[in-house]
């Protein structure tokens, strides 16, 4: 578990690296927030001499013109990019709340859902296609192109999901899908093979990756050919 200093720091930089936009849209949702990340996210605005009002309570009802622009909105028109794969609900949730802190947008699955509790039909969906393909692929989360760095960073520094709990089945799908084992992005490339010296090529060798987005590298024994086909 973090600490208060570790947690202080952290939402210090990552608000300080939003934009405007970014800022303006976590205010409206301030009423979410901890009372430690509202203190910060008022410090910032304050820092750059905006003015903006930390909302302490859910907008009311939109009104009918609101209603009608929400209802005539495509998120299909949108430049959408995946930068993770969720297995369930939970993991959804985590996502979400990492890139609503972040001031990022985020759809899910085949249909640009926003609710992650609308996700529960699409979650039974996939669990009966990964029964007839023999593994599960999961649903992705995907944010506009112009967040895709931005996205990685969230993840990059947002505290881990408490106790996770990952089945086998789940744990060999993540090396199937091959991701940065640091921000999630699935645009890994792989660097080559260590071998140590007098060691038996297709049994000591280590698998070296790279992630393109965040520049984290790291070594494992056993994801060589799918992480070759995810770069």
């Amino acid at each position: 578990m973090k600490s208060v200093d570790e947690e202080w720091r952290e939402f210090t930089e990552q608000y300080a690296q939003m934009s405007e936009i970014g800022l303006e849209a976590l205010a409206d949702e301030a009423y979410d927030l901890t009372d430690m990340a509202r203190e910060l996210l008022r410090a910032e605005i304050a820092r750059r001499g905006l003015h903006l009002h930390l909302r302490d309570q859910p907008a009311p009802p939109d009104t009918s013109a609101d209603m009608e622009r929400a209802a005539n909105f495509d998120s299909s028109e949108l430049d959408l990019v995946n930068v993770a794969r969720i297995f369930d609900l939970e993991d959804a949730a985590w996502y979400k709340n990492v890139l609503n802190n972040a001031g990022i947008p985020s759809y899910f699955g085949p249909d640009n859902v926003e609710s992650v509790e609308a996700l529960k039909a699409a979650f039974e969906a996939e669990k009966r296609a990964s029964n007839k393909r023999g593994y599960e692929a999961g649903i992705e989360c995907k944010v506009p192109s112009d967040y895709q760095q931005p996205a990685y960073q969230a993840f990059a520094q947002a505290p881990h999901r408490p106790n996770p709990e990952i089945n086998a089945d789940a744990e060999a799908e993540a090396d199937y899908l091959a991701v940065c084992p640091r921000c999630h992005s699935p645009e890994i490339v792989f660097q080559g093979l260590e071998t140590k010296a007098g060691g038996e090529s297709d049994v000591d060798s280590k698998y070296l990756w790279s992630c393109d987005p965040c520049g984290y590298q790291w070594q494992d024994d056993g994801v060589e050919q799918q992480g070759s086909a995810a770069s």
